[in-house]
């Protein structure tokens, strides 16, 4: 069964412990967990936010990992390049490389 995925949108006003908190109550309920950002201010609050969530799933036993790609998006009608960073944990990497 495929796990539910989930893309977390992140502005530069975004609240990064807010945004981080999101992020690890996703993916402990096990949803395939993606955070983006577009523009500098947004990508400055997404990396923040992954600092404290890798902080924050570290608490919890979880060493998560995030592993970065660019996205094209559509802002008012334009596509524009974004950042976007896919979640994941350290077990789960080992787990695909070790089969």
């Amino acid at each position: 069964m495929a796990k539910q995925s989930i893309e977390l949108k992140v502005a530069g006003d975004t609240h990064a412990p807010g945004a981080a908190g999101a992020l690890v109550m996703n993916f402990q309920e096990g949803k395939t967990v993606t955070i983006v950002a577009i523009g500098a201010g947004a990508v400055n609050q997404m990396t923040k936010a992954c600092a404290i969530a890798r902080r924050m799933g570290e608490d919890n036993g979880i060493k998560l990992v995030f592993i970065p790609e660019f996205t094209q998006e559509q802002v008012q009608g334009m596509e524009t390049t974004g950042l976007r960073f896919r979640v994941e944990s350290e077990q789960e990497i080992w787990e695909r490389i070790h089969v």
